[in-house]
């Protein structure tokens, strides 16, 4: 994802100016990547090492709290995010203009998160290019 500043309206509280950046944000469809299987076999890893680490919970308490959930179902899960990110990136570009920082710093954080881990997949896959495909050990 792209954090750099982007350019601002004519002027501060210019509404032309924000209109005009308001159109850019109509939905943008973003062809879909077919996902490495390598980089499916961590993803999947992953999602179940979590699942496993929240399950023993205490009687009562729900098995996956809602925070658990997100990054089971939109960081770790085994498929493309293209468009997400793509959505993500258009909508803090735009609120960044809006919205003063510290309205926006939980999306911020969000982006800043989702970069992060993407560069770790880049990585990964880079690594792992010249290796079979084989799963982790149950351990680590």
């Amino acid at each position: 994802m792209n954090m750099t500043s982007p350019s601002t309206p004519d002027q501060p509280g210019n509404t032309l100016g924000i209109l005009r950046d308001i159109e850019k944000l109509k939905h943008q469809p973003v062809a879909g990547v077919p996902l490495d299987p390598k980089l499916a076999l961590l993803r999947t890893w992953q999602s179940q090492r979590l699942a496993r680490t929240y399950v023993r919970r205490p009687a009562g308490r729900p098995a996956l709290p809602a925070r658990c959930e997100f990054f089971l179902e939109d960081i770790y899960a085994a498929r493309d995010f293209s468009q997400r990110d793509h959505d993500i990136e258009q909508m803090y570009d735009f609120m960044q203009r809006v919205f003063p920082a510290s309205l926006i710093r939980p999306l911020k954080l969000t982006v800043e998160l989702t970069d992060f881990i993407e560069r770790g997949y880049k990585a990964f896959r880079h690594r792992s290019a010249a290796q079979p495909t084989r799963a982790p050990t149950a351990g680590g």
